[in-house]
């Protein structure tokens, strides 16, 4: 490419990201000066916002949530680990058994903590819901 091609494509992407950078900061602004209450009225908030001091059960729920996701962390790590295994075995049937072992067990624990992950999330928020009395958005920590 040269050096006049390189220009025109850095100028093309200043020129487009320019009104995003101005919206932004528009949007900060808007936020700055307590505006954060329109912007989750527009999102599917469906009242005032729930005050800083949360509730006991709330925080208890995040914190299953937050352990949740660490479980999904690492099954997903033992999957990447038993493929690698298995590519690493050299034909040897002992060592592939052993990777496949693993591996189908590391889904079907990805399959249980995912499920487990929808149940608490789906709790949570119906949980949030009766307590704050604001629909919380979807998938919103």
């Amino acid at each position: 490419m040269t050096k006049y091609g390189l220009a025109v494509v850095f100028l093309a992407v200043v020129l487009a990201l320019t009104p995003i950078q101005t919206k932004a900061a528009g949007w900060w602004e808007a936020v700055s000066q307590g505006g954060l209450n329109d912007v989750g009225q527009a999102y599917g908030q469906t009242g005032p916002a729930p005050s800083a001091d949360y509730d006991i059960r709330i925080i208890i729920a995040r914190l299953i949530r937050v352990v949740l996701e660490l479980l999904g962390l690492i099954a997903l790590v033992i999957i990447i680990v038993a493929g690698f295994r298995w590519m690493l075995a050299n034909g040897d049937e002992e060592k592939v058994e052993e990777a496949k072992r693993q591996l189908t067990n590391g889904v079907i624990g990805l399959i249980i903590i995912l499920a487990a992950f929808a149940v608490a999330t789906f709790v949570i928020n119906q949980l949030e819901f009766a307590i704050t009395g604001v629909q919380p958005v979807t998938w919103s920590f």
